[in-house]
Order: structure tokens, then C-alpha cells, then sequence
């Protein structure tokens, strides 16, 4: 493996830690010169598991090392970061060679620094993992799997206990599969997936894979399928879209319930998919071309202002409100360095949405409410609130997959459900 990969990633680390909510980007601009796919492969996953356990990897590191991690230079603290990251969790690379690279990457950038850097990292490779601190139980779940304390704290009170809390917490630093749905639109899709060998269907008919294969991404250039996690997916069927319908899908964007929508409908009635970004909604445009969903008009609007639509006139209104996105931390683990206060607006945001789009929902439509976060306050709060200043509907019970969700609302979990983290909440309009 080039040196040159990992010094790549301890540069892309050191900007992360300024920015992280920019880490996707930094990432990409990482990964663009580097030509190697297997190299490319490895940058991606050392990148992402550095940014899913750091508060785990200081932990090792800070009791190994006489200095505050905070004090040393950001060059050397992420040198160590790498190394540690390798030592942990990458079963294939010999101890000795990620502490050499890393001693040799520091004497580059640091020369003073490679004597410590030697130090800790072999200390590290000898000893092992080194137990959690002590601390209340928040405390030392935060640092063991590398979540800020008060999200760690709120997901304790949401569980009821540690146990749970714990899994969890581990679920969302697994790797994620991804689930590429068919695209049933077109003739033969089975007999494509089957050919590019994805012979295997999770229940919402996605196929899930360890990581994207060439033959995946053929089939997905070629328009025969669409990444979308089962989650998504399962929200859709909650809706139940049936052909015939007309539906609107706002803040669709990048438009796979609508995608779904068309498939379960068979391109027959009508969706409205609308997203605040032009530029987005012109993606869209141009997937559902590729997909074949000639059911679909998209269009640009704010979802909490009137939109180009009769009012009561959508059988089914999908609103998949902006939210902090804690659900998809395994996918994003950047996520979770979003404080309580870069948050706290989006419930406001959520209930305006739902106040504006509910009108557009015919006497004994659907309103469904969705999020890709976990949290109560975006959620079930919300929905109560809406519910509360809205008689005229009333949540009722739904199927997804084998579950019967007789309250109307759930919450999907990693842990749980093997899937994204995901809000569900099906309202009918009875007046």
C-alpha cells in the first residue's frame, strides 16, 4: 500500500477537523488523483473509520502519550489517528508496517515528533485496545463508540438502557450494505440483476450488496435500478401508492420515494416530486428520464410556501422533512459532530412543512410524515403537535415488511432493523 495513500488521508483529517461538515468533499478531493481502485478503496475506508471512532482512537492514544493530543501539532495528532485506526481495525496490515509508515510520515512533516509518534504507536500495537474511561454510562458510551455525549445522553433516555444504547451506538459505526432497487418499469430487470449476479432480495425487493461491484454500477448507469436504503423504501409502501393516484412528493430530492412511488404505481396516475434546489429537481429529472418513471413532474419549490398544486387533490402527500440526519451516521459519520444548537431550528422547520402540505391532501388521503433522524423532538414531537392542531386527521396503523404498526408512528433502527435510522407516521385526512 503507497505511503502516499496514507499521508493523503492524515492531510484530508487535518481539514476535516476544521470543517467537518465539509468531510465528503475533502474526501472526494482526496480520492480524485488517486487511480488505483484498490487504493481509492482503502483512502475511503481509513478516511471514514478515523472520522467513526475518533474519540475512541484519542482514547488510546492520550493513554499512551505524555502530551494533551489537543497540544500536539494537527499534522502529528492525525499521523497518530492513522496508525491507530490501522491497528485496530485493519486485521491485514502488519503491525510493524503502519508503524513505520507512520514514523516515516512524520520525520516528512514533523521530525521532531517521530520519536513519539514511534513511542505510542508501538505501545498501541503491543498492548491493544485499553478499556473505556470511567465516567457515568453516557459518558463512556460517547467516548467507546465515538458519539457527542449529549446525543449519547438522549439515546439512553430514548432506550431505557445501557445494554440497547450500546448496540445501537455500535450499529451505526458498522459498515453499511447497499441496497440498489429494481427498476420494475422496465422489462427483464430480474433477469439483469440474476446476469450481473444479484440473486439476493431483501423484503422491500432491493438487492443488497457489501459494496458497489462494476456490475452494480453498470446496471445503474444502464437505468435498470436505483441506490435506496430499505428504509426509504419501506416508508414508501407505509403510503401505500397505488396506480391511479395522484401523489406528491415534497422535498423529494434525490428522489428515490418517488422512484418507488412510480414503480409501485406502474407509471399509471400522477407524482409531483418538488425539492427547494432547482439543481436537484433537474437531477431528478433527468434519473426518472433514465428510469423510466413518465408518471413523475418535478419541479422547484419551497414546501413551507403555497406550491403549484389544487389543494385537496394528492391521495398521498410524502414529506420527508429536513432533519439532523442522526439516522444515517453509518453513513455519514460527519453527522455527528452537529451540535444541539446547529439543530434546534429543524423541528420549527418540520411542523411548517407539514402545516403548508397538509392541505393539499384530499378528504381521506394520506399525510406521511418521514425523517432520516431518530430523535423524538423531530419526530414523534412533531407529529403530536401537527396532530394536536389538526383534528381532521388521525394517525392509523400500517404494514411494513412483517411489522404491524398499530400506533400509526415507528422508528427504524440499525440495530434493530438492519436498516437506516428512520421515522415513520401515517396520518389520514378524515375531515
Amino acid at each position: 500500500m503507497s505511503v502516499n495513500v496514507r499521508a493523503a488521508v492524515g492531510k484530508a483529517l487535518i481539514r476535516a477537523e476544521k470543517e467537518p461538515e465539509k468531510a465528503v468533499r475533502i474526501l472526494d478531493g482526496v480520492l480524485d488523483p488517486i487511480r488505483d481502485p484498490r487504493d481509492r478503496a482503502f483512502a475511503a475506508r481509513l478516511f471514514y473509520t478515523v472520522l467513526q471512532n475518533e474519540k475512541w482512537l484519542d482514547w488510546q492514544l492520550q493513554r499512551r502519550c505524555r502530551t494533551p493530543l489537543k497540544e500536539l501539532q494537527p499534522a502529528v495528532r492525525n499521523i497518530l489517528r492513522v496508525c491507530a485506526a490501522q491497528l485496530l481495525y485493519f486485521d491485514r496490515i502488519p503491525a510493524y508496517s503502519a508503524v513505520n509508515e507512520a514514523v516515516a510520515e512524520c520525520r516528512k512533516q514533523a521530525p521532531r515528533a517521530a520519536g513519539l509518534v514511534n513511542a505510542v504507536c508501538r505501545r498501541i500495537a503491543d498492548e491493544g485496545e485499553a478499556d473505556a474511561p470511567e465516567g457515568t454510562s453516557a459518558e463512556r458510551l460517547a467516548v467507546r463508540y465515538s458519539h457527542p455525549l449529549w446525543f449519547t445522553e438522549r439515546m439512553l433516555q430514548v432506550f431505557g438502557n445501557t445494554e440497547e444504547c450500546g448496540a445501537y451506538l455500535a450499529g451505526n459505526n458498522a459498515v453499511p450494505p447497499i441496497a440498489i432497487r429494481m427498476n420494475t418499469l422496465k422489462n427483464g430487470c430480474e433477469e439483469a440483476f440474476a446476469a450481473a449476479g444479484l440473486t439476493v432480495r431483501d423484503e422491500t425487493g432491493a438487492f443488497c450488496i457489501p459494496a458497489m461491484t462494476e456490475e452494480a454500477g453498470h446496471l445503474l448507469k444502464d437505468g435498470w435500478g436505483y441506490v435506496q436504503d430499505a428504509a426509504s423504501a419501506l416508508a414508501v409502501t407505509a403510503g401505500g401508492p397505488e396506480p391511479g393516484m395522484t401523489v406528491a412528493d415534497v422535498c423529494a430530492a434525490p428522489g428515490g420515494k418517488s422512484f418507488t412511488c412510480a414503480m409501485m404505481m406502474k407509471n399509471d396516475g400522477v407524482i409531483h416530486s418538488f425539492d427547494i434546489s432547482s439543481k436537484k429537481t433537474e437531477l431528478m429529472r433527468r434519473q426518472a428520464e433514465k428510469l423510466g418513471c413518465t408518471c413523475m413532474r418535478t419541479a422547484a419549490a419551497d414546501s413551507r410556501l403555497p406550491l403549484p398544486l389544487d389543494e385537496r387533490s394528492a391521495d398521498l402527500v410524502i414529506a420527508d422533512v429536513p432533519c439532523s440526519g442522526f439516522g444515517v451516521i453509518r453513513k455519514k459519520p460527519e453527522i455527528r459532530f452537529k451540535t444541539q444548537e446547529s439543530i434546534a431550528g429543524l423541528p420549527a422547520i418540520g411542523t411548517a412543512i407539514l402545516e403548508n402540505v397538509s392541505r393539499y391532501v384530499k378528504p381521506g388521503g394520506i399525510l406521511l410524515f418521514t425523517t432520516c433522524t431518530v430523535l423524538p423532538e423531530e419526530n414523534e414531537n412533531v407529529a403530536d403537535r401537527f396532530l394536536t392542531g389538526h383534528p381532521e386527521f388521525s394517525v392509523e396503523a400500517f404494514q411494513i415488511g412483517q411489522k404491524r404498526i398499530q400506533g400509526g408512528m415507528v422508528t427504524l433502527y440499525p440495530h434493530r432493523d438492519g436498516t437506516d435510522g428512520f421515522f415513520i407516521c401515517r396520518m389520514r385526512r378524515t375531515g
